[in-house]
């Protein structure tokens, strides 16, 4: 099961922007859940996951699901 506290810890001490290939992801995390590569909605707000990026200051773009991600560092309101 994945460990989304480690997505935040990482993103906060990374640049501006990091792009991510599935298998990094899955080793920061413990695992990627199938869902992730399987559905767009999993990128969605109001899921812990969603959280660990932007309490860090991220968004993303550039997804392409089951192969890579690149998080960007933002200001959200």
């Amino acid at each position: 099961m994945a460990t989304w506290n480690l997505l935040y810890h990482f993103l906060c001490a990374s640049k501006d922007e990091v792009t991510l290939t599935w298998s990094e992801m899955g080793e920061i995390v413990g695992g990627m859940p199938p869902s992730a590569s399987k559905y767009r909605a999993w990128w969605g707000s109001g899921h812990s996951h969603y959280d660990a990026w932007t309490k860090a200051g991220f968004d993303f773009k550039d997804l392409q699901m089951g192969k890579q991600v690149t998080f960007y560092r933002v200001k959200f309101n």
